[in-house]
């Protein structure tokens, strides 16, 4: 995790694994991004508007039973920042779900 994120995102991503491990609970599959669009940009930063898609991802207890409901809502609008130091890859810095309208539709 920590070669994709720092700072707040790292810390709470770290600290929701650590809760679903000690409820006996594992996640399955895989997001992906179904649009990115750069809103601002510099040598040191990037802000963008992402849809995340987690449909393919399972949350399930220690019998392997899927507790995922089947009616979620699979994309998620967000808008993200990412920052780096000098000649650093860029790490996601900023994650927050976007409370306007929902870009994703």
């Amino acid at each position: 995790m920590a070669e994709v994120a720092e700072g707040k995102v790292f810390d709470e991503v770290a600290e929701n694994m650590d809760e679903l491990r000690g409820a006996g609970l594992r996640i399955t599959g895989s997001t992906r991004l179904v649009l990115v669009e750069i809103v601002d940009w510099d040598d040191n930063q990037i802000r963008a508007y992402v849809c995340e898609d987690v449909g393919l991802v399972d949350l399930v207890d220690a019998e392997g039973k899927s507790l995922v409901s089947p009616d979620r809502i699979a994309v998620t609008p967000f808008e993200v920042e990412l920052t780096r130091d000098g000649d650093s890859p860029f790490l996601l810095s900023e994650r927050k779900v976007w409370t306007g309208k929902n870009f994703c539709n």
